[in-house]
C-alpha cells in the first residue's frame, strides 16, 4: 500500500479499490446496523475478510450467512475481553457501534453514554494491543446548535445540558477525544462525522429517523408531520456514497500507517453530501415521488419527540477535507436516493406519470455563514460602531480595490446609490449638458440613478447578440445632440459592452463614461475591449441576488482618486470633513453589518463563479445549436460571472415566451422574464429613439435559474429539464432569435 501512496492519487475505480482490500481482515463493530452492515457487504464484495460485531441480530446480512469471508460475533463492545479476542489479526477496525436516533437517546440517555464512551475505550484499547488501525464513526450531532455550514475545526456549541437531548452528542464528542488521544499515543486512528446517511433499509417505515418516519406516515395514509413547520435544514447522504467515502478514508489511514505518515492519522473528516434541504422540501420530495395525496401537517418538536427536544436550524457539511484527502464527492442526488428508498418499500408512484423535478427556484442567496462571520457580527454589535465608515467598510473597500485593481473605492448603500454618486461626480461643468445615454434593456435602478442625479435619460438600442449597449446606436444619438453629459452602458448578466469603443465616443464628444456594473463582480475582461478599467467610474451592486452579497449594498469605483473625498461627502448628507455642508448630499452609507457580510461573501467569489461557469457551460451544451432557446452570446476573451443565464425564445408567435415560462414551471423550474425594458419617455423629458432590438429582445427574453444556492441536485434537474423541453417538437414558429 505504500507504493500507492507514492503517486498521491486516490483510487479512481472500483477495481483498484477492490484490489486494495483483497485479503485484508477488517472488523466492523455495529455490523448489524444500517451503515455497519453496508460496510460489511461492500468489504466482503471487495475481497476482505470481515468480522461483524453486534449485540443485535444480523438481519441485514442474512444473505451472507455462511459466506467464507464473513464471521459474525455477537458481543457487546463494552466487553473488553470480547473486543480484544474478536479483532485479533485484523488490520483495521471500523467502529460504528452506538445507539442512534433522537427518540432513542431521549428515552435512554444512560445507555447511549455507556455504549459510546465505554465501548469506544474498549475498542481503542483492543486496537492498541493488536496494532490495528481504527476508524471511529461519529456524527454531525457533535456540532450542536451551530447554525452555519460546518467545518471540522468549528467550535462546538451545545444547548441546555440539563435535558437528555445532548447525551448522544456529548458522548460522541468524548468518544472522539478518546480516539484522538490514542492517535496521539501512536495508534493509527481517525474520526468520520456522518451527516444524515440514509438508504432503503435505514429503518422500518414509521421507526427511527425522519425519512423512515415519513414512510410510516405514508403507509398509514397520514399527512407527513413537519416538526416545527419543517424549516430545519439538513444535508442527506445516500448510503452507497457514505460507504465509498468511509472506505477511501480507511484506505488512506492504512497507507499512512504503513508509510509512517500522519496526514490522515488523528484527523476528523466530515462525510456527507452538500445538498441543503429543508424538512418541508424533503417531505415535498417524498410526496411527489410517491404520488401520495396525504399532504403535510405541522407538529411541535416537544409533541413529536417529547420533553427535552431542541431543534437545530441548519446542519450542512463543508466537505473540502474529504475531497482533498480522497478525491471523492458523493454523487447521488436526493431525488435519486429517495426514489430508491420508496421503490424498496413499494411506495414509489406506479402510474407512469413523470413527476416534476424538485423545484428549482430562480434565485436563492447562499451566504454560507461560518463561525468567523458570526463572530464578526457579534463584535460589531458589541462595539457600538454600526455605521459611518467603520473598520469593516474600510476593509471591504480595500478588498474590492485589490480584486478589481482599482485604487479609489467608496462603499455605498446600494448599486443605485453608487450610480447616482458616479453620475453626479463625473458630469461636466457645463450645466447645459444634462443628458445621459443609456439602454432601456436594464433594471429600473439604472434610469432612476439618472433622475436622482438631476439628469435626463435618452435611450439607445442594444446589440442583438449580447444585448449590451450598441456603439453604433450611441454614435447616432451623439451625432444628433450636444447636451450629453455621460454614456451609461450596462453589464448585462455578466457581459460588459464594448467599452473601448464607447470610451472613444465619450472622448470625441467630451462626456463621461460611467458603467452600471451591477452584474460585473467576478467577470474577467482584462486585456479585452470590454475591460471596465477604461471607464471614468463604475458602480457595483452587492444586493442579495448578486455574486457578492451584502444584503443591500454597492460600491463606487473611480479612475480619479481625487474624487474619493467628494464621493464620501455626498454619501454622508454632503457633510465635509471640516463640518461644513455641501450644496447637496444623500444618505448612501453602507452599514458595518452589511460590509462584514459582503467581505465574507467576497472571500469565496472565485470558487462560486467557477461553479456558475460550469453550470452555464452545461446549459449551453443542453441548448445546442439551433435549439428553441438561444443563449446570450459570449464575446471572445471574456470570462463571464454568469450573474444570470439569459436566452431568447425562437418564436415569432405572440405569447411564445410566456408559454415557455409555463412549460418550465410545469417541470418545477422557475424561469422569468428579466430584464423588463425600462421605457419612460414622459419622465423628465426622456427621449426614446427607435429601439427595434430592445423591443425584440424584451419580447423574447427568458432567464433560467443560475445562482449560488443552486446545488448539484437542482443543477442536474435544471439541465435535464432544458434538454427535455428543447428536444420536444416546438409548437411555435422558430423565427430567428435576433432581428
Amino acid at each position: 500500500m505504500c507504493a500507492q501512496a507514492d503517486n498521491q492519487q486516490p483510487a479512481d475505480s472500483a477495481t483498484e479499490a477492490a484490489l486494495s482490500w483483497r485479503g485484508l481482515r477488517v472488523a466492523v463493530t455495529g455490523g448489524a446496523g444500517f451503515i455497519g452492515a453496508a460496510l460489511v457487504r461492500e468489504l466482503v464484495r471487495q475481497g476482505a475478510e470481515v468480522v461483524a460485531v453486534d449485540v443485535a441480530p444480523f438481519d441485514r446480512l442474512a444473505h451472507l450467512d455462511g459466506h467464507r469471508r464473513l464471521r459474525t460475533l455477537t458481543a457487546d463492545v463494552r466487553d473488553r475481553q470480547a473486543m480484544a479476542d474478536g479483532i485479533a489479526g485484523c488490520a483495521l477496525v471500523l467502529h460504528l457501534a452506538g445507539v442512534v436516533g433522537v427518540q432513542r437517546y431521549l428515552a435512554d440517555p444512560l445507555r447511549v453514554i455507556e455504549v459510546n464512551l465505554d465501548g469506544t475505550r474498549s475498542v481503542a484499547e483492543a486496537c492498541r494491543i493488536h496494532g490495528c488501525a481504527l476508524v471511529l464513526a461519529s456524527t454531525s450531532e457533535v456540532y450542536g446548535t451551530l447554525g452555519v455550514d460546518l467545518r471540522e475545526g468549528a467550535a462546538v456549541q451545545l444547548g441546555d445540558l440539563h435535558g437528555p437531548r445532548w447525551s448522544y452528542a456529548l458522548s460522541k464528542a468524548t468518544a472522539e477525544q478518546v480516539t484522538l488521544a490514542y492517535a496521539r499515543a501512536g495508534l493509527a486512528a481517525l474520526v468520520v462525522r456522518y451527516f444524515n446517511v440514509y438508504g432503503p433499509d435505514l429503518d422500518a417505515p414509521g421507526e427511527g429517523r425522519v425519512l423512515s418516519q415519513f414512510l410510516g406516515q405514508l403507509a398509514a395514509g397520514q399527512p407527513l408531520r413537519l416538526v416545527d413547520g419543517g424549516h430545519a435544514v439538513r444535508s442527506f447522504c445516500y448510503i452507497d456514497d457514505a460507504v465509498e467515502a468511509t472506505l477511501r478514508l480507511a484506505a488512506r489511514l492504512l497507507t499512512d500507517q504503513q508509510c509512517h505518515s500522519r496526514e490522515v492519522c488523528g484527523a476528523i473528516v466530515n462525510v456527507g453530501r452538500r445538498e441543503p434541504v429543508t424538512m418541508a422540501e424533503l417531505a415535498e420530495c417524498v410526496l411527489r415521488l410517491s404520488g401520495a395525496p396525504v399532504g403535510t401537517a405541522p407538529i411541535s418538536g416537544e409533541q413529536h419527540f417529547g420533553p427535552g427536544f431542541e431543534e437545530i436550524p441548519r446542519r450542512v457539511p463543508v466537505l473540502a477535507k474529504l475531497e482533498r484527502l480522497t478525491g471523492y464527492v458523493a454523487p447521488t442526488p436526493l431525488e435519486v436516493g429517495v426514489g430508491r428508498v420508496l421503490a424498496h418499500w413499494g411506495m414509489a408512484r406506479s402510474d407512469g406519470v413523470a413527476a416534476p423535478a424538485r423545484a428549482v427556484v430562480f434565485v436563492r442567496p447562499d451566504v454560507a455563514p461560518d463561525p468567523a462571520l458570526l463572530a464578526s457580527v457579534a463584535r460589531i454589535l458589541t462595539s457600538g460602531r454600526l455605521t459611518n465608515c467603520g473598520p469593516e467598510v474600510v476593509s471591504l473597500e480595500r478588498e474590492i480595490g485589490q480584486l478589481t485593481g482599482t485604487e479609489a473605492v467608496v462603499a455605498a448603500s446600494s448599486g443605485f446609490a453608487a450610480l447616482a454618486l458616479a453620475l453626479h461626480l463625473t458630469r461636466p461643468a457645463d450645466a447645459r449638458r444634462d443628458v445621459v445615454v443609456l439602454p432601456a434593456f436594464t433594471f429600473a435602478a439604472t434610469r432612476n440613478s439618472v433622475l436622482a442625479a438631476g439628469l435626463r435619460p435618452v435611450y439607445a438600442d442594444i446589440d442583438p447578440h449580447d444585448w449590451t449597449l450598441d456603439c453604433g446606436a450611441v454614435a447616432r444619438v451623439l451625432a444628433e445632440r450636444s447636451d450629453v453629459a455621460a454614456l451609461l452602458p450596462v453589464t448585462v448578466f455578466g457581459v460588459p459592452p464594448d467599452l473601448a469603443a464607447l470610451k472613444r465616443l465619450a472622448r470625441q464628444h467630451g462626456c463621461a463614461l460611467v458603467l452600471d456594473d451591477a452584474h460585473g463582480l467576478g467577470t474577467v475582461a482584462t486585456g479585452t475591449d470590454r475591460d471596465p478599467a477604461v471607464c471614468d467610474a463604475r458602480a457595483l451592486s452587492l444586493h442579495a441576488t448578486k455574486t457578492v452579497v451584502a444584503g443591500e449594498g454597492g460600491a463606487l469605483l473611480l479612475r480619479d482618486p481625487q474624487l474619493v473625498d467628494a464621493a464620501r461627502e455626498l454619501a454622508n448628507h454632503g457633510i465635509r470633513a471640516d463640518g461644513r455642508i455641501r450644496e447637496m448630499g444623500w444618505n448612501f452609507k453602507l452599514p458595518e453589518l452589511s460590509a462584514t457580510v459582503a467581505r465574507h461573501s467576497l472571500r469565496t467569489l472565485t470558487d462560486r463563479v467557477q461553479r456558475r461557469r460550469s453550470v452555464a457551460d452545461r446549459l449551453m451544451r443542453a441548448l445546442g445549436r439551433g435549439a428553441a432557446l438561444q443563449a446570450q452570446a459570449m464575446p471572445a476573451g471574456l470570462a463571464s460571472n454568469f450573474q444570470n443565464f439569459g436566452a431568447l425564445v425562437r418564436g415569432a408567435a405572440p405569447g411564445a415566451r410566456d408559454a415557455w415560462v409555463e412549460r418550465f414551471s410545469a417541470q418545477g423550474v422557475e424561469a422569468r422574464r428579466y430584464f423588463w425594458p425600462t421605457l419612460a419617455p414622459a419622465v423628465n423629458g426622456a427621449v426614446v429613439h427607435a429601439l427595434p432590438v430592445t423591443a425584440h429582445v424584451g419580447e423574447r427574453i427568458l432567464c433560467l435559474p443560475l445562482h449560488d444556492g443552486l446545488d448539484d441536485s437542482a443543477a442536474t434537474a435544471l439541465i435535464a429539464t432544458v434538454q427535455a423541453l428543447c428536444s420536444e417538437a416546438d409548437p411555435w414558429n422558430r423565427a430567428p432569435a435576433s432581428p
